[in-house]
């Protein structure tokens, strides 16, 4: 028998650009809304501290920062963040794949097409 050891105490997740809540997490948005926990940008997380967050979540975000300035600042901001041992996610759309989606208006109803549009877009509601 063995006894596993947690090597990471850090349980803390933050949702950047989230729009839907989570149990387990937090959600960091440009927006104030009800259901966003921190208001603020992608790229600057000073209202955190180091090694804040046991995972880092970003859907969608990364294609909207300057790739020459924001990008690279909102990236060591999240490695700042999160940590040791933790977890970075991110999701980004995949274009090309979403084109042939689109394009095959035959298999799909307006709903499909409607919803493969908002993945393009990034449209929330």
């Amino acid at each position: 028998m063995f006894t596993l050891r947690l090597t990471n105490p850090v349980t803390r997740r933050l949702h950047i650009g989230g729009t839907v809540v989570r149990e387990g997490w937090e959600i960091l948005n440009v927006v104030p809304e009800t259901w966003v926990d921190h208001i603020g940008k992608a790229e600057d997380l000073s209202g955190f501290e180091d090694n804040t967050f046991a995972e880092v979540y970003a859907s969608h975000v990364l294609e909207h920062l300057d790739y020459q300035s924001t990008l690279p600042a909102a990236l060591k901001e999240w490695h700042r963040v999160l940590a040791p041992e933790g977890r970075l996610m991110v999701s980004v759309p995949d274009l090309g794949t979403l084109c042939k989606l689109y394009s095959q208006q035959h298999s799909l109803t307006p709903e499909d097409r409607y919803n493969i549009m908002r993945m393009m877009f990034w449209w929330p509601g």
